[in-house]
């Protein structure tokens, strides 16, 4: 643009090829570590949660506060569950007893068994995360400044689908090992 001001990111009469282009891969990226995310927290329960989930990082990912505050973290609890995860499933009771009740030895055997396969998955969580975030921040993309995708987004995530069940079924196990 001529005066200098943030680039358009999504397409319009404004908006070069060149921008269309990142916010293309930014939603790329971003669908891709949404994906990433599920399925390392055992959430596989087809494309409605990757894309709600994928809108909703599209957002947040564009904000620096948001990013550190909410999206690092889930990438870092992501991350470290996702061995766990790609075998076992979203965290359950049994899961955190074992987990309270492991020695060192134990631990060690248990990750000699996982696959290199599912510590590069984990790995690329928050590498994805960080390069989205790289790519929207350079770009100047500004997503939320586009009030049809910010309806759409909304209106997708609030009534087709809650995102993720992972949270709800962690604190139910926690409560339960509470429980016993």
């Amino acid at each position: 643009q001529e005066d200098g001001g943030p680039k358009p990111f999504i397409p319009s009469r404004r908006a070069s090829a060149k921008t269309i282009l990142l916010f293309a891969v930014y939603t790329a990226l971003c669908m891709a570590f949404a994906k990433l995310v599920l399925f390392g927290l055992g959430d596989l329960h087809g494309t409605k949660p990757t894309i709600a989930l994928g809108l909703l990082f599209i957002f947040l990912v564009s904000s620096k506060k948001a990013y550190f505050l909410a999206v690092l973290p889930i990438s870092i609890l992501a991350m470290l569950y996702t061995p766990t995860g790609i075998f076992y499933g979203p965290p359950d009771k049994q899961a955190l007893f074992s987990l309270l009740a492991t020695d060192t030895r134990e631990s060690l055997e248990y990750l000699k068994q996982i696959p290199v396969s599912a510590f590069l998955k984990a790995v690329l969580i928050p590498i994805l995360g960080y390069g989205a975030y790289l790519l929207c921040h350079r770009a100047e993309l500004r997503p939320w400044r586009n009030k049809t995708l910010v309806i759409a987004s909304v209106a997708f995530i609030v009534f087709l689908y809650r995102p993720i069940h992972w949270f709800d079924r962690a604190a139910d196990s926690w409560n339960g090992v509470k429980g016993e």
